[in-house]
């Protein structure tokens, strides 16, 4: 009677072997990973991940395999052209099945989620028109590199002339594209490695 409720699961559900080997899959774990699900077992999970999951998914299972309580982690999954893919996964250890140590995984898509937070802390350290870095992200990069040993430093501090006469004779659309054009100049004529701000309506930094 729970066959029905495992396979058309919304979550993914994985039996991994302690070297994340997969043992078993429903068909959302397999649609997860983009593969047929006959394709799938025997197969590392840690091959579907992106390098920088890597080192967290393995220090995940060395936890789950090490005691009896749930784990939980979240993987980024190999780019394929497109959107990444996120997964929060939940693991518990089962000791004493048929194939010895194995853990029960519960796989999530929790892309939506991030791409939101991702969005949301751009938002949080960016002017939005320009797309240079805004005040607050420039104040705390100040406050960084007072605490630092980065010396000396170049702070370079310039405004846009005529941006009122231009909003009030042209309109704020041409303003807007004013402070734009500026931004367009300043990035190509920094390194990328240079913190970039708009601190001020025609102030930059």
């Amino acid at each position: 009677q729970y066959t029905h409720l495992y396979e058309f699961a919304p979550a993914g559900y994985l039996n991994l072997t302690s070297d994340g080997i997969i043992l078993k899959s429903n068909l959302k774990g397999a649609s997860l990973l983009g593969v047929e699900r006959g394709n799938l077992i025997k197969r590392r999970f840690s091959s579907f991940l992106s390098g920088q999951s890597l080192s967290d998914f393995n220090a995940f299972m060395k936890l789950v395999f090490a005691g009896q309580q749930n784990e939980q982690c979240e993987v980024e999954l190999n780019e394929d052209g497109g959107k990444p893919i996120w997964l929060h996964i939940e693991a518990t250890l089962n000791p004493n099945s048929n194939e010895g140590a194995i853990c029960h995984a519960v796989l999530i898509d929790i892309s939506a989620r991030k791409e939101a937070e991702e969005k949301l802390n751009y938002l949080s350290s960016h002017d939005i028109l320009t797309g240079l870095y805004n005040r607050a992200f420039f104040s705390e990069e100040m406050a960084r590199l007072e605490r630092g040993r980065s010396f000396p430093i170049s702070i370079a501090v310039a405004d846009v002339d005529k941006l009122k006469k231009t909003n009030d004779e042209q309109g704020h659309p041409a303003g807007d594209a004013l402070l734009k054009r500026v931004a367009n100049i300043l990035t190509i004529a920094f390194r990328t490695e240079d913190v970039i701000a708009r601190i001020g309506g025609d102030e930059f930094a």
